[in-house]
């Protein structure tokens, strides 16, 4: 009996803890991208393929832009307008400790906000994740991804400019996937609704 409360406080106590704040990072697994075509009916449409430990495809949009990555695995931007960018990260889960819950996703949002303070940086937190209850800004591969929303400030054409962030964090297939879309503010509804439905097309293939 003894041992067993013993256990049951140890249990409580580790239940207990707060969440911990994981950190992104440095760099994603590499996805090739390319343009192939796609027989639908009798026409041949174009999509997105990208080829790593799990094949994606999606919908291939004229006026987007296949773009290097940097530390993402895939990157696109709009025409002419290279500040809009969609991204899709893929990490091993074991990257990510703790994993993504509503609890560890605020957590990290927090953290980089105490981060950008300390150093004096702009960085406001505009949304924190929804319970799962809650309504979905965007989905992609099937999930439901733990979305949040901030805002920093970037120089573009010499002036600062407040750039709006949504990052959507998903674990999937054993890995664990960020897709994010930015632009600056006077931009970012618009571009959000196009990325939104390129988000919705995308899907697991062989």
């Amino acid at each position: 009996m003894k041992k067993q409360l013993i256990l049951s406080g140890v249990l409580s106590a580790v239940l207990t803890l707060p969440a911990l704040a994981f950190t992104q990072p440095n760099s994603a697994y590499p996805l090739k991208a390319e343009v192939v075509t796609e027989l639908l009916e009798t026409m041949q449409m174009p999509r997105i393929r990208l080829e790593g430990k799990h094949n994606i495809q999606l919908d291939y949009i004229d006026f987007f832009d296949l773009a290097k990555p940097n530390k993402e695995s895939f990157l696109i931007t709009q025409n002419l307008l290279p500040d809009n960018k969609m991204s899709l990260s893929v990490y091993p889960n074991s990257a990510i400790s703790g994993g993504i819950s509503q609890q560890t996703v605020s957590k990290y949002l927090r953290t980089r906000s105490e981060d950008a303070a300390r150093k004096q940086e702009y960085f406001e937190i505009i949304t924190m994740p929804e319970s799962d209850a809650g309504p979905t800004k965007i989905r992609f591969l099937g999930a439901k991804p733990i979305t949040v929303e901030y805002a920093i400030k970037r120089i573009i054409d010499g002036e600062p400019k407040r750039i709006i962030v949504q990052d959507s964090w998903a674990e999937l297939e054993g890995e664990t996937y960020l897709l994010r879309i930015e632009a600056p503010e006077d931009r970012f509804k618009q571009f959000f609704a196009q990325c939104k439905g390129i988000a919705n097309s995308m899907y697991f293939v062989d």
